[in-house]
């Protein structure tokens, strides 16, 4: 995807409901017109569905309309209903997405585009970039790397290995009072840890 939104949900029918919403950015006859030429691409290979946003009949027209980068491309609204089971990865740039319900690995990977991810049980894997995501009753393990982003992570259940590489962000984790891990933790020269768990090793060793 790229600009506009992107909002998964779950039923228990084995089929996916996809609905997808062009819209303008700008009233301009152009504008309107980059609306009709936008198109969706889908291909269907065994058990796996690609689904993508085609801007190429827009950009091809750029040069001849002389838009030199005056003309906004427009926002793509998806709505995409997938069984429970169903492996999820998205590729974004400025969408705002949300994902709720799914028992099973889901990976994103997106820039500048803000993130609700719900109720999740299983590996999730995101990689962002100037992004603000919130991710609530996660039960698994967690892969995230982001760069000047900030985090609010929400475990019900932490059920695997989970890794976290930031750099210039603020993390926020909350993990089951009753919760058992090891902590592994390089803060480098300007990061600050706190926690409410008893991790005073790990504080000696990085003062």
């Amino acid at each position: 995807g790229h600009k506009g939104s992107i909002k998964i949900k779950t039923w228990d029918q084995a089929q996916v409901d996809i609905q997808v919403r062009i819209e303008a950015d700008g009233r301009s006859s152009r504008e309107i017109e980059a609306v009709a030429m936008t198109e969706i691409y889908m291909s269907e290979s065994h058990d796996r569905l690609y689904i993508a946003t085609d801007y190429d009949r827009v950009n091809d027209l750029r040069g001849d309309w002389g838009w030199d980068g005056g003309v906004n491309l427009p926002y793509v609204h998806y709505t995409i209903t997938l069984p429970q089971s169903a492996q999820l990865e998205i590729e974004d740039h400025k969408s705002e997405i949300e994902v709720n319900g799914l028992k099973a690995p889901v990976r994103i990977t997106s820039h500048k585009g803000p993130m609700v991810i719900k109720n999740i049980t299983g590996e999730l894997r995101i990689e962002t970039h100037k992004s603000k995501v919130d991710i609530t009753g996660l039960n698994g393990s967690l892969d995230l790397r982001t760069h000047e982003s900030d985090v609010n992570v929400e475990f019900v259940h932490l059920t695997d290995r989970t890794r976290i590489d930031t750099y210039k962000g603020d993390i926020a984790l909350i993990l089951p009072g009753e919760a058992h891990f090891d902590l592994d933790a390089d803060m480098g020269r300007k990061g600050d840890f706190r926690s409410d768990f008893d991790v005073r090793d790990l504080e000696r060793q990085n003062s």
